[in-house]
């Protein structure tokens, strides 16, 4: 299309004018929201440019190539709240690695994730209060 730019994101051109931002794949990442919150836009363009590696979209946590068209899929391309419900702070996740961390932070996230390796290695059991910093999920 006449007057398209390159992407924000991954640089390839929009083909959608000279006004776009986006292509139409990371718009449609992009424009993904939680119905319960305001999207920001720019929170999640940004971290789109973070995760973008020049060939594949990457999670911020595991470091993996994300698949884009298989919602279903464990490696699928998320946005996560690094801290729960603030829309200033987010990264691109898989999708198995958002629904673990669902409602924590990313601090106590990384946390527990450590304790279990130690102990799926051999190690000490968790605590009980490692789990109970955890905020209660809402039924």
């Amino acid at each position: 299309m006449l007057g398209s730019k390159p992407c924000e994101v991954c640089q390839i051109l929009t083909a959608r004018g000279p006004l776009a931002r986006l292509c139409q794949r990371c718009d449609r990442i992009a424009k993904r929201v939680d119905p319960r919150h305001t999207g920001n836009r720019n929170a999640r363009i940004r971290a789109l440019k973070n995760s973008w590696d020049g060939q594949v979209f990457r999670c911020f946590y595991s470091g993996v190539s994300l698949v884009e068209n298989d919602s279903g899929h464990p490696r699928y391309i998320t946005l996560d709240h690094r801290t729960p419900r603030n829309e200033e702070d987010i990264v691109i996740s898989s999708s198995l690695i958002n629904d673990m961390k669902t409602y924590m932070n990313e601090e106590a996230f990384k946390e527990i994730v450590i304790a279990l390796a130690r102990h799926f290695e051999g190690g000490p059991a968790l605590g009980d209060e490692i789990l109970d910093t955890v905020p209660v999920r809402k039924r």
